[in-house]
């Protein structure tokens, strides 16, 4: 078994007891990380996606807000024409009422007067 210069793997002896060769030790290193700081271009990014949000959110609010603000504006010219036309039929059923137009509508059908009042004595 050929072992090549450098390698790390224990060299295997035929017949002998496994026994690992001396490997050579280096100095065992600890990776450390070095601390990341943010970078101002990042700050700077989240600072305008952070605007963008706060813009957006502020944006449709008052967009719901005048859409509120047209319904109020619709039902209350809703609610002025519906007065408007209960008076109007107010004034027709008064004026219905009166015994003039009544007596006036019953000549206009062929309905004719009747005679005088009947007064029908109680037993």
């Amino acid at each position: 078994m050929a072992v090549y210069q450098g390698t790390q793997r224990p060299v295997l002896i035929p017949g002998a007891r496994r026994r690992a060769a001396p490997m050579e030790r280096r100095a065992r290193r600890i990776p450390i990380r070095a601390q990341r700081r943010a970078r101002p271009i990042a700050i700077a990014l989240v600072f305008i996606v952070a605007v963008f949000m706060v813009a957006l959110v502020y944006l449709t609010q008052s967009l719901q807000t005048a859409a509120v603000q047209f319904q109020i504006d619709q039902l209350r010219s809703d609610q002025t024409e519906l007065h408007r036309q209960i008076q109007t039929q107010q004034g027709t059923i008064a004026r219905w009422g009166a015994e003039p137009q009544v007596v006036e509508w019953a000549q206009q059908n062929g309905l004719g007067q009747l005679g005088g009042t009947i007064h029908v004595p109680a037993r």
